[in-house]
């Protein structure tokens, strides 16, 4: 990923006496920071609320940077909840090569659906649900 674009990767590293505790890796491009993927040490993770507190470092270095939009990635949506995040759907598209597979899959992915394994997921699902149209999308 950072051979594939130059400047636009950053990573944040936290340590503790030492130690790595948490990581992250960012994209940034056009003013906007795309948080990829994180880990922790989940030993001290929850002891250390590292969810948090890597959020509030990387929102001053976002500050400190000109970076305007901080744009979260998929997953772990428990802690974006209480964030009190926006939430934009994520569509998943799959297709068989054979027509017949292709069917069975598209009954399967009702069932597939994310949402119907994260009660979070489900909540926000039901929510915008119920949104106007305009404020769906």
């Amino acid at each position: 990923l950072p051979e594939n674009s130059p400047g636009r990767t950053v990573y944040f590293l936290w340590r503790l006496r030492g130690k790595l505790v948490a990581f992250d890796l960012c994209v940034v491009h056009n003013g906007t920071l795309i948080d990829e993927y994180i880990g922790f040490d989940y030993s001290v993770a929850y002891d250390l609320h590292l969810y948090y507190t890597t959020f509030r470092d990387i929102v001053v270095w976002c500050l400190k940077n000109g970076v305007k939009e901080y744009r979260s990635g998929a997953l772990n949506y428990e802690p974006k909840k209480r964030l009190d995040f926006e939430f934009n759907p994520l569509d998943l598209y799959f297709k068989h090569s054979h027509p017949g597979f292709q069917r069975f899959f598209r009954i399967l992915a009702q069932f597939l659906k994310p949402e119907n394994f994260d009660p979070v997921l489900r909540e926000l699902s039901k929510k915008q649900a119920k949104l106007p149209r305009e404020f769906a999308d």
